[in-house]
């Protein structure tokens, strides 16, 4: 008798892996790009219901931010996304003050995706202004009220690199 074939791995076995074969980059970079071909209007309708959903895939696979990497460097939707992104990691700044917690790293990733499509897209530049005062001013209420405010810092440190890189003329106004 033929011996049997190893049974492919259940999804939720590769969900949950983390690691990312770049066979499910690869797989993930096309999903994306479906999304890349629709209108502003229907693409930001989809990703403000769906960011949530998102983030916790991410957080349970970090391939997933492939997705996210593909949006951000794509002209077409990387105005629009980093606004939606900014707004929600904004919103989740006290997550960068849970000690150990699986967030903090993930936030501060996405927050550094933002500001490298930023500098790569020199007109997404006033998608950062309206975002900024509450992403300083946060992180500084937060680092001051934390035990452990090193991600707080961290996520100031990584903007101020990306606005003091000298690309962003409107920021220093």
């Amino acid at each position: 008798a033929p011996a049997a074939e190893p049974a492919p791995p259940a999804p939720a076995a590769v969900a949950s892996s983390g690691s990312g074969s770049t066979e499910e980059k690869e797989v993930l970079d096309y999903f994306a790009g479906v999304f890349t071909v629709l209108d502003a209007r229907n693409f930001t309708a989809i990703f403000t219901q769906q960011l949530p959903f998102l983030f916790e895939h991410l957080l349970a696979n970090a391939a997933v931010s492939t997705v996210l990497q593909h949006f951000l460097a794509n002209s077409n939707v990387s105005r629009h996304f980093a606004d939606l992104l900014l707004a929600f990691l904004s919103a989740r700044l006290g997550s960068l003050s849970e000690p150990g917690g699986r967030e903090a790293p993930v936030l501060l990733r996405l927050f550094k995706l933002v500001f490298g499509s930023i500098t790569l897209f020199p007109e997404n530049e006033p998608i950062l202004r309206p975002h900024l005062g509450t992403i300083v001013n946060g992180a500084v209420r937060h680092a001051a009220l934390a035990a452990n405010p090193s991600h707080h810092l961290y996520l100031l440190r990584a903007l101020f690199k990306s606005i003091g890189g000298g690309k962003f003329e409107g920021l220093y106004k």
